[in-house]
């Protein structure tokens, strides 16, 4: 059941049609799975430039939420975050595990 709410939510999440608010909460809610699918989603939306500020800081906090369970960044990803979604991880990391983050040059300019 748990997969399958997680997929609801990515859904949700990558359907620009849906309110925003909606995604928003889609985003948040992500932070607490895992997984491929849910890490894409994520993703896609935080290295977005064409989406609202709110909702890319949303998604950036549930990538940090996931890699700081993870014990490991996604460096790829992190490197192609967008400057909001980049402020969002380095500011969860940075208080709960500075020792993720050292020496991260991403690719928009922005050093973790």
């Amino acid at each position: 059941m748990m997969e399958n709410h997680s997929d609801l939510l990515v859904e949700i999440l990558l359907d620009r049609s849906a309110r925003m608010d909606e995604r928003d909460d889609a985003a948040v809610d992500l932070g607490e799975y895992g997984g491929n699918l849910v890490v894409e989603a994520l993703a896609a939306v935080a290295c977005s430039r064409d989406e609202s500020d709110v909702l890319v800081a949303s998604a950036g906090e549930s990538l940090a939420m996931i890699w700081l369970r993870n014990g490991s960044i996604d460096f790829p990803i992190a490197r192609s975050l967008s400057p909001v979604a980049l402020a969002e991880v380095k500011s969860l990391l940075g208080r709960r595990a500075p020792h993720l983050i050292p020496g991260l040059n991403c690719d928009n300019g922005s050093a973790i």
